[in-house]
C-alpha cells in the first residue's frame, strides 16, 4: 500500500508524529573508568602543502590490553589521527597502570612524507599533564600496523 491510506503516513502514527523525536545514545566508553586516560600532544611543522598531504598518525597498541580488576580485555585496534594545522592531539590508557595484567606499548606510524615509524610507552601517575609524544619513544621494536580500510565515513583520515 502506498498513498493516504499507508498507515505509514497517517499523522501521529510512527515517526510522522510531529512530537516524535529521537535521541541517540551516549556512546560506550572505550575502557573502563579506573584505567588512567594520558593526553597527548605534538607538533608537526612543515611548508603551505599540509592540506595536499592529509597527514595522521596510525596508533596501534602491541598487545591487548588486559584489565585484571574487571576482567575485560580490549584487542588492539589501530586508530587513525589526523593532524590537523600541524598539531595532534588525542587520549590513549596509560600503559603500566596498576590494574592492566602487565605493562603494553604502543606503535605509531607518522602517515606524511617522511614520516617515521617508532614504540611509546604511555606512563601512567602523571596526572592531568599532557605529555609531549616524541618524549614516549620507548626501546622495543616497533611491530607493523595494518592501515584501517577507507570508507566514506573515514577518506578524510578521520577516525572513530
Amino acid at each position: 500500500m502506498s498513498g493516504w491510506r499507508d498507515p505509514w503516513w497517517i499523522p501521529g502514527w510512527t515517526s510522522q508524529h510531529p512530537t516524535w523525536t529521537w535521541d541517540p545514545p551516549e556512546p560506550p566508553t572505550p575502557f573502563p573508568a579506573h584505567i588512567e586516560q594520558v593526553h597527548i600532544q605534538a607538533v608537526f611543522m612543515w611548508g603551505s602543502e599540509a592540506d595536499t598531504y592529509r597527514a595522521s598518525l596510525l596508533v596501534r597498541a602491541n598487545s591487548a590490553l588486559v584489565d585484571t580488576k574487571t576482567g575485560i580485555v580490549v584487542l588492539p585496534q589501530t586508530a587513525r589521527i589526523p593532524i590537523r594545522e600541524g598539531k595532534v592531539d588525542f587520549t590513549l590508557p596509560a600503559s603500566d597502570g596498576p590494574t592492566l595484567a602487565q605493562p603494553l606499548t604502543y606503535s605509531v606510524w607518522e602517515v606524511m612524507p617522511g614520516g617515521r615509524q617508532y614504540t611509546i610507552s604511555v606512563p601512567s601517575g602523571r596526572g592531568g599533564a599532557v605529555q609531549n609524544l616524541r618524549a614516549l619513544k620507548a626501546a622495543e621494536p616497533y611491530q607493523s600496523i595494518p592501515v584501517p580500510r577507507l570508507n566514506s565515513s573515514n577518506r578524510n583520515w578521520m577516525y572513530g
